[in-house]
């Protein structure tokens, strides 16, 4: 019998289908896209998740996997991804400023650097984005970039590597102190918001003094990181900072001084805060987040009579959450309708109608609550909660493996709470990156 000789090795171990060269070369335009889309609709969706009332971190995990799927994408694409990444620019959208300033920085290609920096230093909200993507980098691959940045004639891009440095929590070297004495108020409000997150108790000084500095968001940035940081004599010059200058800031910077404020104080000063607050039908909205910040248990009936008032009925409930613990999910506790009052429906004045505005995206995402659900609940736990103590989410604020829990358990209001508490209580740490991307967080959460 006759028998053919056998193949070569190397043909019959050849690969089915178009050799590697040919197949990475060709990219398919439409699923490109959707990943750029979808990479930048999942940027402006984490940046509603991470202040979120109602997001914990596993929702920020899901939502961080996704996000960065689409990036791999779009990176696997090589040249081709990136010439759609700057096409679609042009719909002036912050998420794609993202996804640009990531992929120009993930591989270190200086000529995409060179192109995105200008892009993402054009406004405020493409500078965060570009911050937020660089922040999401491994700090090895960003090493050479940040230190050109750094040592940048620009303050922008000095102010921009600050950033990044600061929202990853590493340390700048000289680039801090240097920024502190620079005459770009913009680049030293950044300097002097990264001495409280960098946990830098050796800056104490410099943030004192600039309490007093000509620019107010330099003067907001120190008072902040002195709540963080100061110790009995420090936090009153702060608070009374932060009331001088809290008119001209934005909703959310202004709620969160005022947590701030109320947190560091000590318990009497804090005290007369609330009822100084909850005296003033126009400041009830401020006393009732006060009030889940000082975390007294006593508040809480105070608290369910507000949800009489409906702009105030859900900031109420989570006020309660935040003290005691409450699942704001639960039915016990949840209205059985809507309950809710459309923003601008009702003929009030301006001053009314901006402050539906307010609660409407403050509180969206929060059930509306049921007054009477909340008595009965009170009434069988309040005798886990001792009146003059301070809680966060059912954990009393001094202990610390209680901020812990919070940070690995609770909402994103509850675990920014937390992270604060928690670096009050651990003097020259830094203050625990809540806004970090999800990966980072659970490897120092130890999950």
């Amino acid at each position: 019998m006759v028998t053919e000789p056998a193949a070569p090795v190397s043909q019959w171990r050849r690969p089915i289908g178009l050799p590697p060269r040919e197949t990475t070369s060709r990219v398919n335009a439409e699923v490109l896209a959707e990943h750029v889309d979808d990479a930048a609709a999942g940027w402006r969706r984490r940046t509603h998740f991470v202040k979120a009332p109602h997001v914990r971190l596993h929702h920020l995990a899901r939502a961080d996997n996704r996000l960065f799927a689409h990036l791999a994408g779009v990176r696997a694409a090589g040249e081709a991804g990136w010439h759609v990444v700057r096409a679609s620019l042009d719909s002036g959208d912050a998420g794609n400023v993202f996804v640009l300033s990531w992929i120009a920085f993930v591989d270190g290609k200086p000529d995409r650097m060179h192109d995105a920096l200008p892009v993402l230093l054009a406004e405020s909200q493409y500078t965060d984005a570009g911050v937020g993507a660089l922040a999401s980098i491994a700090p090895v691959r960003l090493h050479e970039s940040l230190l050109r940045l750094s040592e940048s004639s620009h303050p922008a891009h000095r102010r921009l590597a600050l950033a990044v440095y600061a929202l990853q929590r590493r340390a700048p070297g000289a680039l801090l102190s240097r920024a502190l004495a620079d005459a770009d108020p913009l680049l030293r409000a950044r300097a002097l918001r990264a001495i409280g997150e960098l946990g830098r108790q050796d800056l104490i000084g410099p943030a004192i003094k600039a309490l007093h500095d000509a620019d107010a968001g330099c003067r907001v940035s120190a008072a902040g990181s002195l709540l963080i940081l100061g110790g009995p004599g420090e936090v009153p010059l702060a608070v009374q900072a932060v009331q001088a200058d809290l008119a001209v800031l934005p909703d959310a910077r202004r709620r969160w001084l005022l947590e701030c404020c109320i947190r560091a104080s000590a318990s009497p000063a804090a005290r007369a805060q609330v009822r100084e607050l909850a005296g003033d039908a126009n400041s009830l909205r401020a006393a009732v987040i006060a009030a889940g910040a000082h975390g007294d248990p006593v508040a809480v009936p105070w608290l369910i009579e507000r949800m009489s008032e409906p702009v105030l009925a859900r900031a109420a409930a989570e006020a309660i959450a935040l003290i005691t613990g409450a699942d704001l999910e639960s039915s016990a506790l949840k209205a059985a309708g809507p309950g809710e009052i459309a923003p601008g429906s009702m003929e009030t004045g301006d001053d009314e109608n901006a402050a539906d505005a307010v609660a409407e995206r403050e509180d969206g995402n929060l059930p509306h609550p049921d007054p009477v659900g909340f008595r009965a609940w009170w009434q069988a736990n309040a005798g886990r909660f001792r009146t003059g103590s301070r809680y966060i989410a059912g954990r009393p604020t001094e202990s610390l493996s209680g901020c812990l829990g919070v940070l690995r358990e609770g909402t994103q209001r509850q675990r920014r709470a937390a992270a604060f508490e928690m670096a009050r209580l651990c003097p020259g740490t830094p203050l625990f990156a809540v806004d970090a991307f999800s990966l980072r967080q659970r490897r120092e959460l130890g999950r």
